[in-house]
Formats: structure tokens, C-alpha cells, sequence
């Protein structure tokens, strides 16, 4: 019997500055079945977003290089928040309660690092 692939069909999206993370969170998608785009800045990310979209779930690390993540969610142009259809997951070490709240009112899940593959694969697909 084949290895089930839940993802199979779905466009994602990675934004991870850390090229060890960012293979991490793509190679699993990958293998579950997703097509994905890898970014490793904001600017990267924005450029994917309106041009090679639409993404059915994207990965957002806050800390990028060149801006906090949380501006691809709110602020004067945000790319994200215009897409109903596409899941958002934070994927973060730095999470205390006012990101559980700024996660909550913008609509985003959050998954703490560090996060072995099966625990990642898990909390990808409940969302």
C-alpha cells in the first residue's frame, strides 16, 4: 500500500529565512504531496504571492531578514489577508501571549519551533 499524500494537490507556500528550516517544513510538504514555493524574504514572498499564486497554504516565519513576518499579514499593503482561501501557520520559537493574541485576531495558526516532522506534518493538516 502507498504512503497516503493529504496534501496531494495543494499549492504551498514557505517563508523561511533559515535555509535548514525552510528544506525542513518544504521536504515535508513535498513528501505529503504538496507543490511548493520556497521564500526566503519578505520581498521574495510578496513577489510569490501576487504572481504565483493563489497558495492554498502558506508558512510564515516572523522573524525574516528583511521584515517582520507579521507585515505580510496586517499593515499598509498586507498580501496574506487577501486570500480566504489559504491557510496561514506561523511557524515560530518566539511565542507568549501577545502573539497568541495577534495570531488569533488575524486569523493565523501557530506552530512553535523547534518541531519534529511528525509533529509538524500533524499540525499542518488539522489546519
Amino acid at each position: 500500500m502507498g504512503h497516503r499524500q493529504p496534501f496531494r494537490g495543494v499549492s504551498a507556500l514557505v517563508i523561511e529565512d533559515e535555509s535548514g528550516v525552510r528544506d525542513f517544513i518544504a521536504g515535508l510538504l513535498r513528501i505529503e504531496g504538496a507543490t511548493v514555493v520556497t521564500a526566503s524574504t519578505a520581498r521574495e514572498a510578496v513577489d510569490y504571492l501576487r504572481n504565483a499564486g493563489p497558495f492554498r497554504l502558506v508558512t510564515l516565519d516572523l522573524g525574516l531578514s528583511d521584515s517582520a513576518g507579521w507585515d505580510l499579514l496586517e499593515g499598509t499593503s498586507p498580501v496574506l489577508s487577501s486570500n480566504a482561501t489559504c491557510a496561514v501557520a506561523v511557524v515560530t520559537a518566539r511565542i507568549d501571549q501577545a502573539t497568541r493574541r495577534r495570531a488569533k485576531r488575524l486569523g493565523v495558526h501557530l506552530i512553535a519551533k523547534p518541531i519534529g516532522a511528525r509533529e509538524l506534518a500533524s499540525a499542518l493538516r488539522s489546519l
